[in-house]
């Protein structure tokens, strides 16, 4: 065997050392970037995700946001509302919105519209920064921003505690009501008091309707296409004002009424129900809203 002189030795190591490759230096954490993004029309798009896609529009008198195509965990907000992502179509609560939405010329079907732009965040993960974008400005019709402020409200609502509207100042009462009817159909007033802009409203009070036990027959009603009329049973119910502290939800009244026997103007075949008359219960709300104004 032929051994290897020390000069040898040292060589072989030397070449060894030559052949072999250092690893690459550490690049350090990776910086998150932003996402090109555009509006095309009322649709956010994003150029590396050609999947995702948000859309801002109405629906049924509310706004709704449709996404899909997110990366897995996404968080979208949009105004403080958080959209987990898990809903192709969403109805954001939007209602500390409305502040500016007028009180008056409710009469007219068009009415004063609610218009704005709304503010809308992005979180699609650490690879990424957030978007942050404003939507094109999307409409809400007077009625429908009052109304959803009312649902707002209730037990099952999204603010049955209360709630500020966004950019409200301390101390900006006008003593007015916002009633929310049950039928809203059957209701010409639902705005008491002198406030002109929805952040004024300092109490909402509930219609709710609680069953008596009691029916009665009512006639006269036709179908269209079919000859004759057809009688229906008519369930009798309470209604009960409940008033609220819009900023509190605290209660700080309620009255009962007692139910109506006047037969409704219009019912389904299977039958229909009535709550109390609707005059006694604006006289009431009247006189309440004149007796606690400051």
């Amino acid at each position: 065997m032929t051994r290897l002189t020390s000069f040898a030795f040292v060589a072989l190591i030397l070449a060894s050392a030559c052949g072999r490759q250092e690893p690459p230096p550490d690049p350090g954490p990776i910086e998150p970037r932003l996402l090109a993004h555009r509006w095309e029309g009322s649709v956010l798009r994003v150029d590396e995700l050609p999947t995702a896609e948000l859309e801002v529009s109405t629906l049924s008198g509310s706004i709704v946001v449709a996404h899909t195509g997110w990366p897995y965990g996404t968080r979208i907000l949009v105004g403080a509302e958080v959209l987990e992502g898990r809903a192709l179509l969403e109805r954001p609560d939007l209602v500390p919105l409305f502040g500016e939405v007028s009180l008056s010329g409710l009469e007219d079907p068009e009415g004063s519209p609610w218009r704005r732009s709304l503010p809308i965040r992005i979180e699609p993960g650490e690879e990424w920064l957030p978007i942050e974008v404003e939507s094109p400005p999307v409409e809400l019709t007077q009625l429908a921003a009052l109304r959803a402020i009312g649902a707002a409200m209730r037990e099952e609502g999204a603010h049955p505690n209360g709630f500020l509207f966004e950019g409200e100042p301390e101390g900006d009462r006008r003593d007015t009501a916002l009633v929310d009817w049950a039928v809203s159909e059957d209701a010409d007033r639902r705005i008491f008091g002198e406030g002109t802009v929805a952040r004024e409203i300092d109490w909402v009070i509930r219609e709710r309707r609680e069953p008596t036990g009691e029916s009665q027959l009512c006639g006269g009603y036709s179908n269209p296409g079919t000859p004759g009329t057809t009688d229906v049973r008519i369930t009798l119910n309470e209604s009960v004002l409940v008033v609220r502290d819009r900023r509190t939800g605290a209660e700080v009244a309620r009255e009962r009424f007692p139910a109506s026997r006047r037969c409704p103007r219009m019912a389904y075949v299977e039958g229909g129900s009535t709550g109390s008359d609707l005059r006694p219960m604006q006289r009431w709300v009247e006189r309440w809203v004149d007796e606690n104004a400051d």
